[in-house]
This record gives C-alpha cells, structure tokens and sequence, in this order.
C-alpha cells in the first residue's frame, strides 16, 4: 500500500506507512494513487519552512525500502501549507503531484 508520510499524522515517516494509518492510506483509481487530506496547522515544521512536508512510501507494517520512497524532484520533500488538497501518485514514473 501507497502512503503520505511526513509531518502530518503521527510524523513518524516509515512508521506511519502502516494499515492502522488510514487517514493517509492512498487509495488505487486508473492505475493512479490518490488521497484527498486536509493538512493542519499541526503539521508544520520549522526546518521546512513552517509548511508540511512529506512524501509518499510504499510500505507495510512500519518498514519501507528505500527505493520505495516518492517526492518532488530529485527526491525532496513535498512542502505546502496547511489547507485541503489531492495528492496523486503515479507509480508508473515515481512522480508526485498536489492539487489544491
């Protein structure tokens, strides 16, 4: 399974890539990943610039591969801010995408 690890959840990265994180579970749809999520004030970090940062594992039970991990180019972390968005995995070429 596909996850949005990061600072938002729990901020365990890897640890997060887990099934009892279903709040940031992506889910299939047209050979895509998706999760619509509200990230909150809660969530920021100051190394990032006060935004939310995070990227997307593949993982099970608390362990992911370091190949199986998914950001902004050159594998940095997605920064926004806090607010409502869609992130959209697409496996095919390891490229993440967010749409407010």
């Amino acid at each position: 399974a596909y996850y949005v690890v990061g600072t938002c959840g729990n901020g365990g990265w890897a640890a997060d890539a887990n099934s009892g994180n279903s709040a940031y579970r992506m889910a299939e749809k047209d050979g895509k990943y998706v999760l619509e999520v509200s990230f909150t004030e809660s969530e920021i970090a100051d190394w990032a610039d006060n935004k939310v940062a995070f990227k997307v594992a593949y993982g099970c039970g608390g362990r992911v591969a370091n190949e199986y991990w998914y950001g902004a180019e050159g594998m940095d972390n997605v920064t926004v801010d806090p607010g409502s968005y869609t992130v959209v995995f697409d496996p095919a070429d390891g490229s993440v995408t967010v749409e407010a």
